[in-house]
């Protein structure tokens, strides 16, 4: 029973949220609200990423493959150092 409570919930927020979000979501995609455009902007600066160029395939690919490497580095880093890092109550160790 609490199970189907929380889906009628979650269900309710949903679509109360549908139509705010959807028009939020709207006017950022065409450009009319940029609420963390200074922040945005500072992420492209740091970067060095030029927005108004267009990006062709050889770039996008390297740009998707050192964003994967970095990433897959950063887990295996967190899984091998898991015993190290502190929020670890129960003590567990490395990920074999």
């Amino acid at each position: 029973m609490n199970a189907l409570l929380q889906c009628a919930v979650y269900l309710g927020a949903l679509l109360l949220l549908v139509k705010p979000l959807g028009a939020y979501m709207a006017s950022v995609y065409v450009g009319r609200y940029r609420f963390l455009a200074p922040l945005e902007n500072l992420v492209y600066r740091a970067a060095g990423v030029q927005a108004e160029e267009e990006m062709d395939w050889k770039r996008y690919l390297w740009g998707v493959l050192w964003f994967n490497l970095i990433g897959f580095a950063a887990v295996y880093a967190l899984q091998r150092l898991q015993h190290l890092l502190p929020l670890n109550p129960q003590n567990f160790g490395a990920v074999s």
